[in-house]
């Protein structure tokens, strides 16, 4: 039985820090991947995604539709992704 992902934030929230392990494993494959997409270096895109999951653990309490986390993601690996683009 797959556990939703509002289950699991519903369960960081509430104080279990290791449940967004979870979380990280269930989709850092996919954001990895859109990391490397926009920057294509791998190292890059490590840092990229260490800094996703880094952010959404500390503005977890902040995402508004718990269904869309992965969306939620997804728009900051972009963000992060442009970022570092134009610092480049």
């Amino acid at each position: 039985m797959q556990i939703e992902d509002s289950q699991i934030i519903s369960r960081c929230l509430n104080g279990e820090r290791s449940a967004f392990g979870i979380l990280v494993d269930k989709y850092k494959a996919e954001i990895y991947n859109l990391a490397y997409e926009k920057i294509g270096n791998f190292r890059e895109s490590q840092d990229i995604t260490e800094k996703v999951f880094l952010h959404a653990f500390r503005e977890l309490s902040k995402l508004e539709h718990c269904d869309d986390f992965l969306g939620w993601l997804q728009a900051m690996t972009e963000d992060i992704a442009i970022k570092k683009e134009e610092n480049q």
